[in-house]
Formats: structure tokens, C-alpha cells, sequence
């Protein structure tokens, strides 16, 4: 039975190993925790700003639909830079709220001259304090504070090669001197990307030989390393 499965599986070990899949994993955990708190900050701003001008069933109704607005515009914008990226995320309300606070539910004049004026500082508060979620999501996930496998609580098939590789291997998130702008120079709190490359490939070359013993194993590995690496050898057999 194992060696009709083991053939299959082993190129898709050393897929996952060697792409940027592992990397993505944190990457996509880290913008869910920025929509969840994105959501949050702007029901929150929403109340302030215009918590006197509308209902409940009115504030419920625009929040969802400036969610969804800052949400689209999130997603399209990941490679400008953190303020003006929030200020791009901000600004998708306008219309939003525009097309509200003018819309044939707002028959006083003045309550909507009035609520239109908060549209601005709606604005600039969101931008403000989802610039600084972000930034506090990169540091914790590149410094070790959310763990050194944050990605794991949204991880199903995935988990096992994921906490391999930042548990076992002691690999982790890259970027952290990028982060603090090299501030203690360059390959002082990192390794480089191709030491973690060249690890990765050479623990993939033994885990995918697991069907026969002795299992090479990588000496760099510590004692504890190479006992969790020969049980995970023993896990990949079973499957």
C-alpha cells in the first residue's frame, strides 16, 4: 500500500518545500487579521461619525457596504505603500456614503449637509488607524510575537508542511530586516533566503527517500531537529 502512494506524494512534498507556498501561507493569514480589524475600525469610525444621523438599521446597512467597497479596493492595492495604500482604502467610502447620506431616505437638508461634512474625517481616521494595524501586523509576525507559526490556526491540509518548515526548521517569516529598514545591517537577525532554500532542499531530498532507512538526515540539524525529523519520516510512511 505504500508504495502505491508514496510515488505521488513525493513530488508534491518537495513542491510545497520549495515554492513560495509556505511564505504565502503567512501572508494570507496576515491579511485576514488586517480585513477582520479594517471591518472593525470602520464600524467603529462609522458610529462616530454618523452615529447621530442614522439608525441602527441604517449604520448596520452602510457598514456592510463600506466593508465590502474597502475590502475590493485592499485587495487590488498590496504593492503601494502602507499610508497611501490606507488612504486609497479610506477614500473607496466616499462614494458609498455620498450615494447614502443623498439618497431619498435623507429628505432634511440639513441633517445631510451635516453628515457630509464627516465624510472627510471619516476618512482620515480610518486611513490613520489602518496604517498603523498594519504595521503592527508586520511586526508581530515578523518578530516572532504572533509565534514563529502564526499561520497555523487557518491551516487544514497544509499544517503539517507549514509548522515542519517554521516549528522543526526553525525557518522563519522573511523580512524582518527589510522591516526595520536593515537598521543592524544586512544577514545580522536574517539568513538569507537562499541559506533557507538550500536547508529546505536538502531536508526535502531525505524526507522523499522515507521508504527506505537509513533516512539520511542534514547534520546542520540539532539533536531535537533530527528526532522530530525522523518521526515526521515515519508520519510521511503511514500516508
Amino acid at each position: 500500500m505504500h508504495s502505491a502512494k508514496v510515488p505521488y506524494y513525493r513530488p508534491h512534498l518537495v513542491h510545497l518545500f520549495t515554492t513560495p507556498h509556505i511564505p504565502a501561507l503567512d501572508l494570507r493569514a496576515l491579511q485576514r487579521e488586517l480585513i477582520e480589524g479594517l471591518n472593525k475600525i470602520a464600524r467603529e469610525e462609522l458610529i462616530i461619525a454618523f452615529g447621530s444621523s442614522l439608525s441602527q438599521v441604517e449604520l448596520t446597512s452602510v457598514t456592510k457596504k463600506v466593508c465590502v467597497a474597502m475590502q475590493d479596493t485592499l485587495a487590488n492595492t498590496s504593492t503601494m505603500d502602507a499610508p497611501e495604500r490606507m488612504q486609497k482604502v479610506a477614500a473607496s467610502s466616499t462614494t458609498v456614503l455620498l450615494d447614502f447620506l443623498t439618497g431619498p431616505a435623507f429628505t432634511d437638508a440639513i441633517s445631510t449637509g451635516s453628515a457630509l461634512t464627516y465624510i472627510p474625517v471619516f476618512r482620515a481616521h480610518v486611513a490613520s488607524r489602518a496604517t498603523s494595524l498594519l504595521d503592527q501586523l508586520r511586526r508581530a509576525y515578523l518578530s516572532g510575537e504572533r509565534g514563529a507559526a502564526p499561520a497555523t490556526p487557518y491551516l487544514n491540509k497544509t499544517r503539517p508542511v507549514y509548522e515542519f518548515i517554521r516549528l522543526t526548521l526553525g525557518i522563519r517569516m522573511h523580512g524582518s530586516e527589510n522591516y526595520s529598514r536593515f537598521a543592524k545591517g544586512l544577514g545580522v537577525e536574517d539568513v538569507t533566503v537562499g541559506q533557507n532554500v538550500s536547508l529546505i532542499h536538502e531536508v526535502s531530498s531525505s524526507l522523499t527517500n522515507v521508504v527506505s532507512f537509513p533516512l539520511i538526515i542534514p547534520s546542520r540539524l540539532s539533536g531535537m531537529e533530527k528526532c522530530k525529523l525522523l518521526l515526521y519520516s515515519c508520519f510521511l510512511r503511514s500516508l
